[in-house]
């Protein structure tokens, strides 16, 4: 059931932003979640799949698959995504747009709308920018 709905984003994108079936979608990144899953599974085992990792602190490395995914989602995809989120958020659409959706036109009370506006467009992409650095350049991660 979590992979259904963390696919689910994905699905939506591809159909309502490029046009593409739902079904046909949805079968196709599936099958790509499968292997990947499949490969996961079988560097886990008699398997010696690898992949390939640099970050500054260690040099060049080839993880055995299973951390090869951890690296490149703990130290690359989730930080850059949320990265990405704050700019998008704080300077793109603008935060008082979050805050108006929040709020739902004021249905609900944002007390905090001036505070978050403030977080979401300095302080917490410096923080999530040195999160990625510290994970690409020396090699910490999250988890």
């Amino acid at each position: 059931t979590s992979a259904i709905s963390i696919m689910e984003g994905t699905v939506a994108y591809i159909c309502e932003e490029k046009g593409y079936d739902r079904k046909k979608t949805t079968i196709t990144l599936g099958v790509v979640m499968y292997f990947i899953g499949i490969l996961y599974t079988v560097s886990q085992v008699n398997m010696p799949i690898k992949g390939i990792w640099f970050d500054f602190a260690n040099g060049l490395q080839f993880p055995g698959f299973g951390d090869f995914m951890e690296y490149i989602t703990d130290r690359l995809l989730m930080p850059f995504g949320a990265l990405m989120f704050c700019i998008f958020v704080g300077w793109i659409w603008g935060p008082q747009n979050g805050i108006d959706e929040i709020e739902q036109d004021g249905t609900f009370k944002f007390g905090l709308g001036k505070v978050w506006a403030i977080l979401v467009k300095f302080v917490v992409p410096v923080a999530i920018a040195a999160i990625l650095v510290g994970g690409l350049v020396f090699g910490m991660a999250l988890s």
